[in-house]
């Protein structure tokens, strides 16, 4: 397969919420462990395909989610041997986008009012 670098680093499921956070993780992880087959990036990738998602708390902290069929045991037993390296990971993830809403300003006739 020949894929560009950008499929590595692209949410394989657009579908579900937290994809931002999947995107930075895999871009952060994939230069570090992306060839290696018992890397974190093979994990995280494969648990995003089979639906784990994510999401933003206040304050910025990031909390990922098992998929809704998967245990809590299952679960552990594949991000507890990359705890320190996920940990590592969501502290460098860049806090969301701050939205400034836009003003409109009424124009009449060409004119600003």
């Amino acid at each position: 397969m020949d894929f560009d670098d950008d499929h590595w680093i692209s949410d394989p499921r657009p579908d579900l919420p937290g994809g931002d956070v999947y995107e930075g993780l895999f871009r952060l992880e994939h230069p570090i462990s992306g060839n290696d087959p018992h890397g974190f990036y093979g994990t995280l990738r494969g648990l995003r395909c089979i639906g784990a998602t994510a999401r933003r708390l206040s304050g910025g902290k990031v909390r990922l989610a098992r998929p809704d069929d998967m245990g809590r045991d299952v679960w552990a037993e594949f991000l507890e041997p990359h705890r320190q390296r996920l940990e590592d990971l969501m502290g460098r993830l860049e806090p969301e986008p701050v939205v400034i809403p836009f003003r409109r300003r009424a124009v009449r006739l060409g004119q600003e009012v």
